[in-house]
């Protein structure tokens, strides 16, 4: 009996901000909550709990600035590629051609935008027609 070999799915937008975001609130609140326990935990040698709390709010908080310098290079690479299919190879924005604010920095701290408008970056101007 053969198998059929089915095509690859396409990769899946997420909000990867928002995600990272919560996973660092999570650990920060890890922090805060065994900070008043430090005495406890140092007499039963388990303070590494805390320190390792510390750190993986330290490390979410530069993977929220990758996420967030990932997500602003992708919508203008897809503002790039749109005004190189449609406007001639001439770099979207104003008059003197520096890109508008509106198009390539979308508002931070939206959570709600995640894969609705095709772009993964919450910037319903970015959407594709």
């Amino acid at each position: 009996m053969k198998t059929t070999k089915l095509p690859a799915a396409p990769p899946m937008e997420a909000n990867d901000v928002a995600i990272v975001t919560g996973g660092t609130v999570l650990w920060l609140v890890g922090f805060v909550v065994l900070l008043p326990f430090h005495g406890w935990l140092s007499a039963h040698g388990h303070t590494d709990w805390l320190w390792t709390c510390l750190a993986g709010f330290g490390l979410g908080l530069i993977g929220i600035w990758y996420c967030r310098a990932r997500r602003d290079a992708i919508a203008r690479s897809r503002q790039a590629e749109a005004a190189d299919a449609g406007g001639g190879g001439e770099a979207a924005g104003t008059a003197d051609g520096e890109a508008t604010d509106a198009a390539t920095n979308p508002a931070d701290g939206d959570a709600t935008g995640g894969g609705t408008d095709g772009a993964g970056d919450g910037n319903p101007s970015a959407r594709p027609e």
